[in-house]
């Protein structure tokens, strides 16, 4: 009985870090090359990592109203992620605009998910580990939204630089 566990077991495991190093490898890529830049590119992590983050302390604390305060890491994050968010870079690829996050928050965001999914691979059931998992998740949640919230302002205002300098220039001519 224990053998059809394990050869039940292992293939799901296997397709679970299958996907996760799909993960892995896709983000890797995207922060060293850079992506396509649109407002909701930008958003669209952080808006999912705060949705799971609320509700990962909704379930795992359901009526234990002190733990909520775990959500209070995702403005400390927030702090965090704006003071790195100037690392993140805007370029050109055929006349199309790109941008590649910060090195630092992508540091902080990849040790995290493997943190993550380490602790919940080893310790699924642990009180202590799920409040370790939810805090990371609030903390990494703030900070991805305190980056994309400053590279939407820095876009901003490169694009108003940029149409101030081509209605100087076209004065001038």
């Amino acid at each position: 009985m224990e053998s059809t566990l394990r050869s039940v077991f292992i293939p799901g495991l296997a397709v679970i870090l299958f996907i996760i190093a799909l993960i892995l490898i896709r983000t890797t890529i995207r922060a060293f090359h850079g992506r396509r830049y649109s407002n909701v590119r930008v958003v669209r992590l952080p808006a999912v990592y705060i949705i799971l983050s609320v509700f990962a302390v909704l379930i795992n604390f359901a009526g234990r109203f002190f733990y909520y305060s775990i959500l209070l890491l995702i403005p400390a994050g927030y702090v965090f992620g704006s003071r790195f968010a100037g690392q993140a870079q805007f370029f050109y690829r055929s006349d199309v605009l790109y941008y590649r996050r910060s090195p630092v928050i992508f540091i902080i965001w990849l040790s995290s998910f493997l943190a993550r999914i380490f602790l919940q691979f080893v310790l699924p059931n642990s009180f202590v580990i799920n409040i370790i998992i939810d805090s990371v998740l609030s903390f990494t949640a703030g900070l991805l939204l305190g980056e994309s919230i400053n590279l939407i302002v820095k876009k901003r205002q490169m694009t108003e630089s940029r149409d101030i300098n081509a209605d100087v220039q076209q004065k001038n001519y």
